[in-house]
């Protein structure tokens, strides 16, 4: 939904912490687990199952990924952090 331009991170996180009592969104999930450590299981997945489109690459995260915004570990990911 994000890389369709549907919502945003917040939007989404806000929605499963408010609406389905989840205690963190994913989006807060995945820059506290890190950008780069679900990119590698993103890619283990893609290789094994290169037909499953739950497991296409993502444009999104590759980019951030290359430009180093891992989430908290490097101050920024898909939030800002202070370090």
């Amino acid at each position: 939904m994000v890389e369709r331009g549907d919502a945003n991170p917040s939007d989404i996180d806000n929605a499963l912490r408010f609406g389905a009592a989840h205690p963190i969104g994913p989006f807060q999930l995945i820059d506290l687990i890190g950008l780069d450590t679900l990119q590698f299981i993103v890619d283990g997945f893609h290789r094994r199952y290169p037909d499953d489109p739950r497991f296409a690459p993502s444009n999104m995260l590759d980019r951030l990924v290359n430009e180093n915004k891992l989430g908290k570990k490097t101050g920024e990911g898909f939030y800002a952090y202070d370090k």
